[in-house]
């Protein structure tokens, strides 16, 4: 089992060093593309060694998935800090996904690299799948109680993997921003129930 350096308890000199480490990362993805990316112009742009480096992340892909849960735990807590629009669950939950696509499509690369690593076979990555999935349920739950949702685990699951699906059409150009929010709000609708769906929600 892989022990992520994301839930790690580390020093404040250690937690500054690895916010460095998944900085560079996400600058270096985000202007340069995959290509560009190894842990050597990590270390350089991190300002830190490579064996240091190599300390906090043994792999490229444990180091992409710290980046990616860093990436969207950020999201969850801005999303946290704005009530989604909408004056009913199904609003707000689809304004909660519009929110996941628009980053995505403003992140061509960053979410490239991220779903490349999620469905590699590389044994680091599938242990990694756990906690990139967990991102979404989260997300939600700035709008909804998973308490509250009939068989949640087969819900939260099925719409975590119709969620990485349409990100990947999204982000081959095989649908647009406004497909891919239809298509997740009507198959999130059907999952949790129209009664669930159509429920009003106060902004209060």
């Amino acid at each position: 089992m892989v022990t992520y350096t994301i839930s790690r308890k580390l020093s404040p000199t250690q937690l500054k060093r690895r916010a460095s480490i998944l900085t560079a990362t996400r600058e270096i993805i985000s202007n340069e593309g995959s290509d560009d990316f190894n842990m050597q112009a990590v270390a350089k742009k991190a300002g830190v060694s490579r064996a240091t480096l190599y300390r906090y992340y043994s792999t490229r892909n444990h180091l992409i998935n710290d980046m990616a849960l860093d990436w969207g735990l950020s999201l969850i807590e801005r999303l946290q800090c704005t009530t989604p629009p909408g004056n009913t669950i199904g609003e707000k939950l689809t304004a909660v996904f519009a929110n996941i696509f628009k980053e995505a499509y403003q992140n061509p690369n960053l979410i490239a690299i991220i779903l490349n690593s999620i469905i590699s076979p590389d044994y680091a990555s599938v242990e990694s799948h756990v906690d990139v999935e967990q991102l979404l349920p989260s997300l939600l739950n700035t709008v909804i109680d998973e308490r509250e949702i009939h068989n949640a685990e087969f819900v939260l699951g099925t719409l975590s993997r119709l969620t990485l699906a349409n990100l990947l059409y999204l982000n081959s150009g095989r649908s647009g921003m406004d497909e891919a929010i239809d298509n997740i709000a009507h198959n999130a609708k059907l999952l949790l129930g129209e009664i669930f769906w159509n429920r009003f929600e106060s902004n209060a």
